[in-house]
């Protein structure tokens, strides 16, 4: 399963040669016609939630679980929901936590998450998707991005509980996440 800087999520073959199908949100449908639905209740009526916020989740190597971000915004305000995938179940993300963002902050692209085996590490950037300019076709590295000098915020999650806690920090971009401690 990728989650691969798309608004949807990528499920390759088992020789991980080629793109199997997509799953998408069913407010998607009009526009990615083709795919299947979500087969769960993650994103909350009257508000929109991107996958695109994170490129590379994390697999647990033992479970095979893996553990990605969606931001979301809309009528409940701006918030990241950090989530789970079953292996047998690649088609229903289970929320581990609702993080909302301080206001006036969007959600983040985050191109990585960091991980320990009890804690998800959400590492909120100063990094935006632009979506009027993604909605054009504008690339990522062609104005689909945004930044600014928001704090970076590490919002650490328990992964048995769902309980967070935020921390702040001036504001930088990263790429990827090479450890974590607990």
């Amino acid at each position: 399963l990728l989650l691969s800087d798309t608004t949807v999520a990528s499920v390759v073959d088992g020789n991980f040669v080629e793109l199997d199908h997509d799953i998408r949100s069913d407010k998607m449908v009009m526009a990615i016609p083709e795919g299947e639905n979500w087969k769960d209740k993650l994103e909350p009526m009257g508000d929109m939630c991107m996958l695109g916020v994170m490129a590379h989740g994390a697999e647990d190597p033992v479970s095979g679980t893996m553990t990605g971000a969606m931001g979301c915004f809309g009528m409940q305000g701006h918030y990241h929901i950090a989530f789970n995938i079953e292996p047998e179940a690649p088609n229903a993300r289970k929320m581990l936590a609702k993080i909302p963002l301080p206001k006036g902050r969007g959600p983040s692209y985050m191109h990585a998450l960091a991980g320990t085996p009890n804690f998800v590490v959400l590492i909120a950037e100063p990094l935006y998707l632009n979506m009027p300019r993604l909605l054009e076709g504008a690339g990522m590295g062609r104005g689909g991005l945004d930044t600014n000098t928001d704090p970076t915020i590490f919002q650490i999650v328990d992964r048995k509980t769902g309980t967070f806690r935020t921390i702040e920090t001036k504001g930088f971009i990263y790429g990827h996440v090479v450890n974590a401690y607990e």
